[in-house]
């Protein structure tokens, strides 16, 4: 079978499943507003098959590439203003309320170390922490669970309700306990998240994401720590103290990295200056097929 085949076998694929989740209700037509508004990128794709046309796993990976970032702006695109022209764009009805919150306040857990995991479609994530408590959430009312066990809190969506639901009313917003150390895993569909974990001993924070926008701010209360962004397409700033080692390794087709006062010791591996010789470390891995990321120093 010829490369090309592939890759309109796989065009058809998309927009066959495209048009499959529009007709059962899971997506709306905000994804023809999304292919209008950002109509060059498929110029753009056309020219980089064109450039890469004797490897079609480069195409391919064009292609998943610029399905992520459609679905991305057929859920966000209102809000950061890529669909200028309400004459001929499809929006989000303008009926749609903000759904309704509430308040969950977990009880302590004995385990020193927490496993929190947020498996999520759409919406706003932001992480805090507390000293007064173990766990407090507000989240979505009648449309998040949030169960707990004995080293483990799991929020998640009961059902596909979130998807006729503008992004902006989604916000789940959590604090954790300072007082416990925390692996922290988000499975999401397009969110964008910011995570203040400065004052939290969260040794190990993954992210499996289609596409979104990532804040991440880190402390010195371990003395290693792993963070890992698994994404289709999305924006990621880490800000980090000035004393700790990071080691940076990028896995990805287009990145734009940001990462002063760094040394690059292999095509993709990058370490901060005085490395070795710090007390703290943080890894940072980031597998993303278009995107950027960015080192901040505070």
């Amino acid at each position: 079978m010829s490369k090309s085949k592939v890759i309109w076998g796989f065009l058809l694929i998309v927009v066959g499943v495209v048009a499959l989740l529009i007709n059962m209700n899971i997506i709306g037509f905000g994804i023809v507003s999304a292919a209008i508004a950002i109509w060059p990128i498929f110029i753009i794709a056309f020219g980089l098959g064109i450039i890469f046309k004797k490897s079609g796993v480069i195409q391919l990976i064009i292609w998943i590439a610029v399905a992520a970032i459609l679905i991305y702006f057929s859920i966000f695109g209102n809000r950061y203003d890529f669909i200028r022209n309400a004459d001929t764009v499809i929006r989000f009805p303008e009926n749609i309320e903000a759904v309704s919150t509430k308040e969950i306040v977990l009880d302590e857990i004995s385990s020193e170390t927490v496993d929190l995991q947020i498996d999520i479609g759409v919406g706003e994530v932001i992480i805090n922490s507390t000293d007064s408590q173990f766990f407090k959430a507000q989240v979505p009312d009648e449309l998040t669970a949030v169960e707990s066990d004995k080293d483990r809190v799991h929020v998640s969506n009961k059902d596909n309700k979130f998807w006729m639901i503008k992004p902006s009313n989604m916000v789940y917003e959590l604090a954790l306990s300072e007082a416990k150390i925390w692996t922290i895993e988000l499975n999401v569909g397009a969110v964008d998240a910011l995570m203040n974990l400065e004052n939290l001993s969260a040794s190990r924070v993954v992210v499996n994401s289609g596409a979104g926008n990532y804040r991440v701010v880190l402390g010195d209360k371990l003395e290693e720590v792993y963070l890992e962004m698994n994404t289709g397409a999305g924006d990621m700033t880490v800000v980090v103290p000035s004393e700790v080692g990071v080691k940076l390794v990028v896995e990805s087709f287009i990145m734009d990295v940001n990462f002063p006062d760094s040394t690059k010791k292999s095509e993709n591996v990058y370490y901060s200056k005085g490395y070795d010789d710090a007390s703290i470390h943080v890894e940072i891995v980031v597998n993303s097929a278009a995107g950027a990321i960015s080192l901040v120093r505070e």
